[in-house]
C-alpha cells in the first residue's frame, strides 16, 4: 500500500470528512513493524492514522484494536478511537495533547516509571477478549518462517532449545489483558499519559508486561526494582529468578521474531537480535 500523503488523504477524506471536516497536513510518525502511522490535522483537531501492512505480524488488527481502544479510552489509559476501515487496514485515533512520547533514556533514568506502573495496573484490570499468550506456538511459527531448524547456526539452535524450555513454564499470577510490547515508543508521558499500539495484546499475567518493560527498554536494576514495587505496592510476589526467566523468554522470542521478519522493517527489528549471550 502506498503511504504518501496524497494517497493517504484520498483514503482518509471520505472517512474523516463527515466526522472531523476537511483534512489539513499529514506527516509521518516514527512507526514499528506493524505499519506506518501519520499525524493528521483536521478542521476539528488532530488525529493519528495507522495503516497496517498487509503482512503485518500483529495479533490484533484495526477492528479489534478499535474496540479495545474504546474500552481503554473510557478509563483514560489510551487514545480515543475515531474510526477504522478493515478493508483499508486503517485505524484512526485521537491525537493526545499535552503529552509526548517517552524515550528509553528517560525511562532508564527512572522518569515516568511510576506513571508506567499505574497505567499497567489499570490496563490489567480491563476485561477484553484477546488471544492467549502462546510462546510455544510463536517459536514454532518463527522457526517455520526461517525454513526449519537446519537453517539455524549452532548458537541459534542452542537459543531455540532454551526458548522451548522457558516457554513450557507457566507465567506466575492471575490472567489479565497485557500490552505485550511495552517499549518507550508506546508510552506517552505528560499531563495526559497514555499507552499506545496494542498490536500484540494478549491474555497473560502481569509479569509479562513488567518483564517486557524491563527487557525492551533495558532498564537498570534500580529502575527495575522501582517499577516492580510501584506496580505491586511493595515487593514483587515472585522471585528474582522467576522474573529473570520471563525476561529471558521475551528476549529469545524477540530475537527469533526479528530473524523471521527478514528484511521487513529491518531497522526496527534488528535491535532485538542477540549478538552475544
Amino acid at each position: 500500500m502506498r503511504t504518501d500523503p496524497a494517497s493517504l488523504a484520498s483514503l482518509l477524506g471520505p472517512l474523516l470528512g463527515p466526522l472531523l471536516g476537511e483534512i489539513g497536513t499529514i506527516r509521518p510518525l516514527p512507526s514499528g513493524a506493524g505499519g506506518q502511522s501519520f499525524h493528521v490535522t483536521t478542521a476539528r483537531g488532530a488525529v493519528v492514522a495507522k495503516l497496517f501492512d498487509a503482512d503485518a505480524p500483529v495479533l490484533l488488527g484495526p477492528a479489534r484494536q478499535f474496540a479495545l481502544f474504546g474500552a481503554l479510552a473510557a478509563r483514560g489509559i489510551a487514545p480515543r478511537p475515531i474510526v477504522f476501515d478493515a478493508a483499508a487496514r486503517l485505524l484512526v485515533t485521537a491525537f493526545v495533547e499535552d503529552a509526548d512520547v517517552a524515550t528509553v533514556e528517560r525511562l532508564r533514568q527512572g522518569e515516568g516509571i511510576d506513571t508506567l506502573a499505574s497505567l499497567l495496573r489499570q490496563l490489567h484490570e480491563v476485561a477484553f477478549a484477546v488471544p492467549s499468550f502462546a510462546p510455544l506456538a510463536y517459536a514454532e511459527r518463527y522457526l517455520e518462517r526461517q525454513g526449519g531448524l537446519r537453517q539455524l547456526d549452532r548458537a541459534d539452535r542452542a537459543r531455540h532449545d532454551e526458548l522451548l524450555v522457558l516457554a513450557a513454564h507457566p507465567l506466575p499470577g492471575p490472567p489479565c489483558l497485557c500490552h505485550n510490547d511495552v517499549t518507550a515508543d508506546n508510552l506517552l508521558l505528560g499531563r495526559n499519559p497514555r499507552l499506545l499500539d496494542f498490536d500484540y495484546a494478549v491474555l497473560a499475567t502481569p509479569i509479562l508486561d513488567l518483564a517486557s518493560a524491563v527487557f525492551m527498554n533495558d532498564l537498570p536494576p534500580a529502575v527495575t526494582t522501582r517499577l516492580l514495587e510501584a506496580y505491586h505496592g511493595g515487593p514483587a510476589p515472585y522471585s528474582v529468578e522467576e522474573f529473570a526467566r520471563v525476561r529471558r523468554l521475551l528476549e529469545l522470542l524477540a530475537h527469533f521474531w526479528s530473524l523471521a521478519a527478514g528484511e521487513r522493517a529491518a531497522a526496527v527489528v534488528a535491535r532485538y537480535r542477540i549478538r552475544n549471550d
